[in-house]
């Protein structure tokens, strides 16, 4: 999911969770006094803490996972464990017939340091990407959509290996499964 779409989202939730909380609870037909009662002053009260409560949680809960989308590559275990995803991955499309004829030939100890910038760069680690959106997305356009398949599949079973999170796998495989494809022939061509 991009980012934009996610705040996006995150906006709408808070935006009816903050909505929900300012409901009213006069659910009879009878028309209010002038002056409000005890009763209902301190169920307003009531209302209005627990919607707070609930806006003070949601944003939590929102600022905690705008964190984690920032920065996976600490959630996965650190560069270390990032260049292991991109070793193991290259070694597995090696080792796959529908998509080893890609890498046949090349040297994958320099494939495997651009890999591992460019998913060091796409996870919020900070690194320099070698590959632009644009440049995975055209080159994406090279391969079969069998390929693309192909390789994203081989890209979660490597996370597989060295990551048990399973939301750290679905929050890796949702930035970096459909564009796998790309970046692996974008990084082929330079």
């Amino acid at each position: 999911m991009s980012r934009n779409r996610f705040f996006c989202l995150a906006i709408v939730a808070l935006f009816t969770l903050a909505l929900s909380g300012c409901k009213s609870n006069n659910s009879t037909g009878t028309t209010s006094s002038a002056s409000p009662s005890s009763n209902d002053m301190s169920a307003s009260s009531a209302n209005n803490a627990a919607s707070a409560n609930n806006a003070t949680s949601a944003s939590n809960s929102m600022s905690s996972m705008m964190g984690s989308a920032t920065n996976l590559v600490s959630q996965l275990g650190g560069k270390e464990k990032l260049d292991s995803l991109s070793s193991s991955f290259l070694g597995n499309v090696k080792s796959n017939p529908t998509t080893s004829n890609m890498v046949s030939g090349q040297d994958t100890s320099s494939l495997t340091s651009k890999l591992s910038d460019q998913l060091n760069s796409m996870l919020g680690g900070g690194a320099k990407a070698p590959l632009t959106n644009e440049q995975i997305d055209a080159a994406s356009k090279k391969n079969t959509p069998e390929t693309n398949s192909a390789l994203s599949d081989t890209f979660s079973k490597s996370l597989d290996s060295v990551t048990s999170s399973q939301t750290v796998k679905d929050m890796i495989n949702k930035t970096v499964g459909p564009k796998i494809g790309g970046i692996l022939t974008g990084l082929l061509q330079k």
